[in-house]
């Protein structure tokens, strides 16, 4: 598993450490052990807002670097992935391949769905220089239906869809990204949700 993965995970530990203690805090006799395990925990769930933001941008993010913009052009076709070994993948697109190194992540597949409808959800927004509030929205596309089809190595095929009856079918992880990351990319200007400001994708992929 690679540092990125590592650091990534950081972001839902403090959460996972508290909810834990709380369940088992009983099972712990000694009072001051407890009482400085307690403290421990509430001081790192404290903490954990201002930690989500910088580490946000690592979550399910591929080894590879992704081009920084796709042609709204290439979604025209079906689009095809390929597994290429146990972590690579191949996108074909209408006019692009993209290669996309998943290696220390789970959900491979959903991730790169992800990516993939990453791209067409920022082209429309960036295109239509929307306001950053609307970059939420799942409904951009209406009446559309669009899907990823995964060809793997054992020979299985298994379809996604990027867009179901209008509606983006994201994970809640590229909600969270989305949600956390919507805004000025330099974080200096003061954050106006009835403003248009550029995202690409990799503020939400480094």
């Amino acid at each position: 598993m690679n540092k990125r993965v590592y650091f990534s995970w950081l972001i839902v530990l403090p959460p996972i450490l508290l909810i834990s203690f709380l369940l088992f805090h009983n099972c712990i006799e000694n009072i001051i052990l407890r009482n400085t395990l307690f403290i421990i925990m509430f001081v790192l769930f404290i903490l954990w807002p201002f930690y989500i933001l910088p580490v946000t941008p690592f979550i399910c993010s591929p080894k590879d670097k992704l081009p920084n913009k796709v042609n709204i052009l290439s979604f025209n076709n079906d689009i095809i992935c390929k597994q290429l070994d146990r972590n690579n993948f191949l996108v074909y697109l209408y006019n692009r391949e993209l290669k996309i190194n998943m290696s220390g992540w789970i959900f491979k597949k959903t991730y790169i769905r992800d990516i993939v409808l990453m791209y067409y959800h920022l082209n429309y927004y960036n295109r239509n220089k929307l306001k950053s509030s609307k970059n939420l929205s799942k409904k951009f596309f209406s009446g559309q239906n669009i899907s990823i089809l995964f060809k793997m190595k054992n020979g299985k095929n298994k379809n996604l869809y990027l867009i179901k009856n209008g509606i983006e079918k994201r994970s809640f992880l590229c909600s969270f990204k989305i949600f956390i990351l919507s805004g000025p990319l330099d974080r200096h200007t003061k954050y106006q949700k009835d403003k248009y400001y550029k995202n690409d994708i990799n503020w939400f992929y480094m």
